[in-house]
């Protein structure tokens, strides 16, 4: 990991994001991202869900054939 890590930040990035994971606000980030990313991919399907939907629709109008799937 570190020569992915390495070519991203510097030493002293990598310092200072170990100062951050470590303060209060760094756990309590570590402790909430995980229902952070699962409302956000959950809010993302819908809205792909309801464009998907109007697009449906335009396409439909046009006279194009469109499957459910």
């Amino acid at each position: 990991m570190v020569p992915i890590y390495s070519r991203a930040f510097s030493e002293e990035e990598l310092n200072e994001l170990v100062k951050f994971y470590e303060s209060p606000i760094g756990r309590k980030m570590t402790r909430a991202l995980p229902q952070i990313v699962s409302e956000s991919m959950a809010a993302g399907q819908q809205w792909a869900g309801e464009v998907l939907k109007r697009l449906r629709t335009r396409l439909k109008e046009k006279g194009y054939s469109v499957s459910a799937g």
